[in-house]
């Protein structure tokens, strides 16, 4: 009895530890918005981070575009992304080739530039942006992709700047 109970606690600790070490190996990429700019958005720096203990490999941001309001232009449309819907994903991803990056290891962290994906011969002040940004990444030695988005929306401050907020 007390030699099936002993079994019965072991195997529930082997369960426990099992499961405890895949979240702790689990990924871990982050995309972190730019810290509030005076009313000049573009270009804007996002920064990609590994906080995991895993290392990554094969890693290629995208941005995908739901709206992008520019001002001070005369006669700029506004650009809406293919596929967009107000709070609802984004269909159509574009990949910037500078922005690819072979690994990114355990606390590393690499910037990426809106203005890369824009294309704009000089910065052009943004009224209102709406965007996602979206890793795809191996992990160390697996032959699986896995892709993480993180959506951003720019809002006016009341000190004049712009301030981005992820959703």
């Amino acid at each position: 009895m007390i030699r099936r109970l002993i079994k019965i606690i072991g195997f529930s600790f082997s369960i426990i530890g099992a499961f405890s070490a895949v979240v702790t190996l689990l990924p871990r990429v982050s995309v972190s918005p730019p810290s509030p700019e005076a009313s000049n958005i573009s270009p804007t720096f996002f920064l990609i981070s590994n906080s995991g203990i895993v290392p990554l490999t094969n890693v290629e941001p995208s941005v995908g575009l739901c709206k992008l309001k520019f001002s001070d232009i005369a006669n700029m449309p506004v650009l809406v992304g293919a596929g967009c819907r107000p709070g609802g994903p984004i269909a159509t991803f574009m990949k910037p080739t500078i922005w690819a990056r072979s690994d990114l290891g355990l606390d590393e962290h690499y910037t990426i530039a809106l203005q890369d994906f824009l294309h704009l011969q000089s910065p052009a002040p943004i009224d209102y942006a709406d965007i996602s940004i979206s890793v795809d990444y191996q992990v160390w030695m697996m032959p699986w992709h896995f892709n993480k988005s993180f959506r951003f929306k720019t809002k006016p401050g009341g000190d004049g700047k712009i301030y981005w907020y992820a959703e």
